[in-house]
């Protein structure tokens, strides 16, 4: 009986001492008046600078394709591109936008939120959060200029 308490006290202790993973995230925090969204994103990456661009790219990425949902914020509710339905031409356009050298300019600040990083599964790679403030209006029409969406959706 004892070796049993014992087995379960050390594989108690064992899991729980064990670090947390998890999985990236992306949530709309809030909206202001001139088209800023605030979101908070999670990025991957080795160093902190990789796990920015990560969580900017994810950011765009989940506008783009899925949408934020939020209760009081219909702006981004809404994913702005139908994936399936994009040419080639879009696409190559889509990813010159989104390419490290241009993606900067769609935001006005990057604020790093939490200094203690979590792992992820595969423990390469850190997980930090981001809070970061995106110009909407200037991505949506960028992504009319370029003919990746209509002025009125896909």
């Amino acid at each position: 009986m004892r070796i049993y308490i014992l087995a379960s006290a050390f594989i108690f202790l064992a899991i729980s001492c064990a670090q947390r993973t998890t999985t990236p995230s992306t949530q709309l925090i809030s909206r202001d008046t001139q088209g800023l969204l605030t979101i908070q994103a999670d990025g991957q990456g080795v160093s902190r600078m990789s796990a920015e661009r990560d969580a900017k790219r994810r950011t765009l990425n989940k506008l783009l394709f899925d949408g934020l949902p939020h209760p009081e914020i219909s702006t981004a509710r809404l994913p702005m591109i139908d994936g399936s339905k994009l040419s080639s031409g879009q696409r190559e356009k889509l990813d010159m936008m989104l390419s490290d050298e241009q993606i900067d300019r769609f935001f006005n600040s990057v604020t790093w939120v939490d200094p203690k990083p979590l792992w992820t599964a595969g423990m390469a790679k850190k997980l930090q959060r981001f809070s970061l403030n995106v110009n909407y209006d200037l991505f949506r029409r960028e992504l009319e200029n370029q003919g990746v969406i209509r002025k009125f959706g896909f």
